[in-house]
């Protein structure tokens, strides 16, 4: 598959399965991640359910983030109990994207984590990088839908403290930058 055209490639993508194209727009967004599959494949071999449940156990970084993706996109029976593990990951998107695919089915265990994740990482001088920062902002509007799906009244107040802080974070970071 090395040697392979990009139209040749264009045309291997087109056959790939909806929860791998699903899961890719939700780790790359629009971006047409062509390099990293090419070396995901060279890693890993056929992209299947198979295979990502592979990634997930034995994977690490990009690698393991898309087998999450993936695997929540997939109608994999098992992919409840392969994601939960992952709420409690010291590595905040694994935590963030198994909580998202988690939340979207309901899943009472990852509320907590979705609740959290509305306030964690707002800009501060203790930030991560920019592009990290943009990753979390985007998820975190993920997070605000995924938790509407829950209709349930309680998690108003969360709504609100997660408002105004955000609103504080935002505020403070412009004063600070704008009196550098």
């Amino acid at each position: 598959m090395a040697h392979q055209s990009h139209n040749e490639w264009e045309q291997i993508r087109k056959k790939w399965p909806d929860f791998l194209k699903r899961g890719l727009e939700m780790l790359y967004g629009e971006y047409r991640p062509l390099q990293e599959m090419k070396a995901f494949i060279a890693r890993w071999g056929e992209v299947d359910q198979e295979t990502l449940v592979r990634v997930l156990a034995e994977g690490e970084g990009e690698d393991r983030l898309l087998a999450i993706c993936c695997i929540g996109e997939s109608d994999l029976p098992q992919a409840r109990t392969l994601l939960l593990p992952f709420l409690q990951s010291v590595h905040p998107q694994e935590r963030w994207l198994s909580a998202l695919y988690l939340g979207r089915k309901k899943e009472k265990l990852a509320l907590p984590v979705l609740i959290t994740m509305l306030t964690e990482y707002l800009p501060s001088e203790e930030s991560p990088t920019p592009e990290d920062m943009m990753r979390f902002d985007e998820l975190r509007g993920s997070v605000v839908s995924t938790l509407l799906l829950w209709k349930d009244a309680s998690l108003v107040p969360a709504f609100r403290q997660a408002l105004a802080t955000s609103v504080k974070a935002y505020y403070l970071t412009e004063l600070v930058y704008i009196s550098r």
